[in-house]
Order: structure tokens, then sequence, then C-alpha cells
């Protein structure tokens, strides 16, 4: 039996080559979008050795990407005593990243990545929404205290959502992601005036929790639900999602 040779290229088959055109397999892989920015970096930085600089970013590129994802897999539970040691683990590993050939750290744009990665499942707007205050530029460095700041605020709105979540649920009773609009605007209020104890320190979240308690909820929609018989008006998922969000991140200073 023929051992087979290390790095031998596994032929690739004549209908694959004459179903799938070049275009479409750059487009596939993506490889056309890190092309165009590998490209806009080299002439916006104009460096001596171009060759050496392009060896060096997709080197970077598989390293950055494979940092990003340990740091992700330590920030779980921010409601722990060890969120604040598992951050300081999460910025150390990103400091390894290489920033140029003979030097390493956190600047803007792994640290970008990894809010990224923390919001993946955010509604469109609320990224948007919460990149505006608490983003940096992409050759900016990074101290550890915008980095927990960054984190932290993001990982406490993500939790804050999935309670947003449940509520908006208890009041879709046939679950159509349509819910009367005058119990979600009382719910929304309720979700204000809870948040309003923050005051800029998303560490007092659980403050907030005890304002939101189940007795203040009962009776704002018990007092709703008396005007709401003959309403027709609903509130889609997104929208009490986008006006719950909206609350929390009123609590947040932006960095810049």
């Amino acid at each position: 039996m023929t051992e087979k040779k290390r790095g031998s290229i596994t032929p690739i088959s004549v209908e694959k080559l004459e179903t799938e055109t070049d275009r479409q397999f750059l487009e596939k892989t993506h490889v056309s979008s890190v092309i165009k920015t590998v490209l806009s970096k080299l002439i916006e930085n104009r460096p001596d050795d171009p060759i050496a600089y392009l060896a060096d970013y997709f080197e970077n590129v598989g390293d950055k990407g494979n940092k990003v994802q340990q740091a992700l897999q330590l920030l779980t539970d921010h409601s722990k005593p060890a969120f604040d040691a598992s951050m300081s683990q999460a910025f150390d590993i990103l400091s390894e990243n290489r920033i140029a050939k003979s030097l390493s750290g956190v600047n803007g744009s792994i640290y970008m990545e990894l809010l990224n990665s923390v919001i993946i499942d955010f509604p469109e707007v609320v990224k948007q929404n919460i990149l505006r205050k608490i983003s940096v530029r992409s050759h900016e460095a990074v101290s550890f205290d915008v980095f927990k700041c960054g984190i932290f605020t993001c990982s406490v709105l993500k939790d804050y959502l999935e309670h947003a979540k449940m509520l908006y649920n208890s009041l879709d009773l046939e679950g159509s992601a349509s819910a009367d609009k005058i119990l979600c605007e009382a719910v929304l209020n309720q979700l204000f005036l809870s948040i309003s104890v923050l005051q800029g320190k998303q560490s007092s979240v659980m403050e907030s929790g005890y304002a939101l308690g189940p007795d203040k909820l009962y009776i704002a929609i018990n007092k709703a639900a008396s005007s709401s018989r003959n309403s027709k008006s609903t509130m889609t998922s997104d929208e009490f999602y986008i006006r719950a969000a909206d609350s929390f991140l009123l609590t947040v200073k932006p960095l810049q």
C-alpha cells in the first residue's frame, strides 16, 4: 500500500470545476474581501518592503482570529466574581497579538473584533447604537480600562436583552411576535425606571433587577390591561428589544 505523501493536494473533480466559476469560488471563500482589505492597507501604509508587509499581515490574520476565539471563551458570566479575572486573562491573550513585526499589544482592530463576537446576536440597530458609544479606531492602542468597560457593558447588555426577551414572550401569548402595544409600553416604562438607577454604572445592574420586581410589574401590567381591552395596536418583538436597549444605552457614557 502506497503511503500518501505529506502535503499532497486532493484533486478537484471536473464536475466541480464546470459548475463553479472563478468568481463564485472567490466570493464563497471571502478571498476577494480579504485581498481588497490588505491592498487598501498596503496603499494606505506604503511600507518600504511591501512583500514583507503582506507576509506579516496574512500571518497575523490567522493568529488574531485564534486569539479572539480564545478570549471569547473566557467571557461567560459577568455576574460571577471571577469575571474580572476572566477579562484580565482575555486581555493578556489579545496582548500577544502582533501589531507590527516587533510590536505586540491590544489595538482597536482586535478589540473591535472581540466586541463584535460578543454582540453577534444583537439586532442590527442595537449593534450600531452600542458600538457608536464604545468603539475605537483600528490603529489605537487599547488600555485595560477601556477594554474592561467595553466588554463588561456588552456582556451586561446581552443579559439585559435576554430578560427583555422573556418579558416580551410573557406578553406575546400567541407566539406571533406581536403583542399588545399598551402592555408593552407599560413594561418598557418599568424597564426604563429600573435601569435609571444605574446612573452610568453598569455594575449596579443588580439594583435595577430589584427595582423591576414582580410586584411592580404586576401593578403596571394590571393597570395597563384595563385600558388595553379595546386596543388593537400591537408592538413587534424587534421594536420592543430596540426600545428596551435604548433605555439601557442611556446609562452608557461614550468613550470618545
